[in-house]
């Protein structure tokens, strides 16, 4: 059997700030995850704090929502 670890503060509130910020930008679950390399479930997991974040999908968040890599980390991160 696999375990899973728990998840990171960081990649929950990495989450919340994709879904803060495509929900800003009028941008469906559906339209984002394609820009991400996502499936859509996979997606879902990420925004609800259910799944790790990974540095490409950071990457690929960052650009698909133009904005700066920062506006998705914690401000102690800065």
């Amino acid at each position: 059997m696999i375990e899973i670890e728990p998840l990171d503060e960081i990649d929950t509130y990495v989450g919340r700030r994709i879904s803060d910020i495509r929900e800003a930008a009028a941008l469906s679950q559906e339209r984002l995850a394609p820009l991400l390399g996502l499936d859509l479930p996979s997606l879902r997991a990420i925004e609800s704090g259910k799944a790790k974040v990974f540095a490409e999908t950071l990457l690929s968040a960052s650009r698909a929502l133009s904005v700066p890599i920062s506006a998705l980390l914690p401000p102690e991160m800065h």
